[in-house]
């Protein structure tokens, strides 16, 4: 039998730009005045990097029909081209 490889796990925090739940905006410790802004993303991935995570994932969209529509559920308020 070879000689077994230790195992990794990858950790890797991923963002939705309005987040998980509809109604996060309304507790006491919610930012969501920032989302979108440049510096709550630089917040988000310091984070993740004190907690010693390996990868952050900003999920981004180039269409904003969703938006439009007020179906922010898995929409991104990022887009791939500038944010802020």
């Amino acid at each position: 039998m070879a000689p077994s490889r230790p195992r990794k796990l990858t950790l890797t925090m991923f963002t939705i730009g309005f987040g998980y739940h509809n109604d996060a905006w309304r507790h006491p410790s919610s930012v969501a005045e920032h989302v979108g802004s440049l510096k709550l993303v630089a917040e988000m991935a310091q984070a993740a990097e004190r907690a010693k995570l390996d990868a952050v994932f900003f999920a981004d969209n180039v269409a904003s029909g969703a938006i439009r529509n007020n179906a922010v559920r898995g929409a991104s308020f990022y887009e791939p081209i500038a944010i802020d």
